[in-house]
């Protein structure tokens, strides 16, 4: 742009040079484009600093950030206070985690829920999230199922997973709103869409079980695995379950003890406790193999164990 008002400004004094008598107004004219000028060199000059600024901040979260995942949280925590304050997001929203735990911080409530406040008002959907979760668990702000359902639905609407994981156990229990299976599911579904480990767990679940949908044991399977491979272990004690019991499928021992195996290997307790049994036992009496229902039924929210929920969809 300064180049251009600067071209424009050097083509009147041209011709007001060669052509007097035809360009004796252009003086005012020229005015108005050195004002231009003026007014587009600062222009260039703001912009130069909020670039010079946003590299500042860049640089200081990657180094914050860095030393966060080092666990040296003394170090990290200046390096994000700076990047935050220069209006960084993802510092923000990281100092607000920091500040909620009290993790390399003071525990203080209120500087939490400043920043995911600053980072919501700058388009993030996980602060849209974070300020959900703080209306609902009375966090800094009185409770209020109504103002976090909005903002939940906020974050959710953009394709954020954790605000999608609160909002569907919303729906199922009917927090603020009427229980609506149909939300819930769709919720689901757009986790597991999104490749949320969490998401496809719960969908595959479903699907097994028949809650909210036919039953179909071929994607339950499907979403189960690609929980597992994506970082669920849950998912695999679910997946040994199905085949030891042969819940809708046939029971395959070996199957079933491999997936309990990959789910132990990642420090899952169930699972653990199951080849456990199985190798004491051999195997179960087959009276127990249809119990598997309402195992499943309970790990799909119908009976919603929410501060377990909850705590499983803390930001990662």
């Amino acid at each position: 742009m300064v180049q251009w008002v600067w071209a424009m400004y050097s083509i009147l004094n041209l011709q007001s040079e060669h052509s007097p008598s035809l360009f004796q107004n252009y003086d005012s004219a020229k005015g108005v484009v050195r004002f231009l000028l003026c007014i587009s060199l600062l222009i260039g000059s703001a912009t130069q600093a909020l670039s010079q600024t946003a590299n500042m901040a860049k640089e200081m979260f990657a180094k914050g950030h860095a030393a966060y995942d080092r666990k040296n949280f003394d170090e990290a925590a200046p390096l994000l206070i700076q990047a935050a304050d220069q209006g960084h997001v993802n510092a923000q929203i990281l100092l607000g985690q920091m500040y909620q735990d009290g993790t390399g911080v003071p525990k203080d409530p209120k500087k939490a829920f400043d920043c995911y406040s600053k980072a919501a008002n700058q388009g993030s959907p996980f602060a849209d999230g974070k300020l959900g979760w703080a209306y609902s668990n009375e966090f800094y702000v009185s409770k209020d199922r109504a103002k976090a359902l909005a903002w939940f639905t906020k974050g959710a609407d953009h394709g954020d997973a954790y605000s999608q994981a609160h909002l569907r156990i919303m729906y199922v229990n009917g927090e603020g709103t009427q229980k609506n299976a149909a939300k819930a599911f769709d919720l689901f579904t757009k986790s597991a869409d999104a490749g949320d480990a969490d998401g496809e767990g719960m969908l595959g679940a479903m699907y097994s079980s028949g809650t909210y949908v036919k039953r179909d044991m071929s994607k339950a399977l499907t979403l189960l695995k690609r929980s597992f491979d994506h970082g669920n272990d849950e998912a695999a004690f679910e997946i040994g379950l199905i085949y030891e019991k042969g819940y809708h499928v046939p029971t395959d021992f070996s199957q079933a003890v491999s997936w309990y195996q990959k789910g132990a290997s990642q420090g899952n307790e169930e699972a653990k406790q199951r080849l456990a049994k199985l190798a004491d036992r051999g195997r179960d009496p087959p009276q127990q193999r249809r119990a598997i229902p309402n195992a499943l039924q309970a790990r799909c929210f119908l009976e919603v164990d929410v501060d377990a929920a909850r705590a499983n969809a803390r930001p990662k």
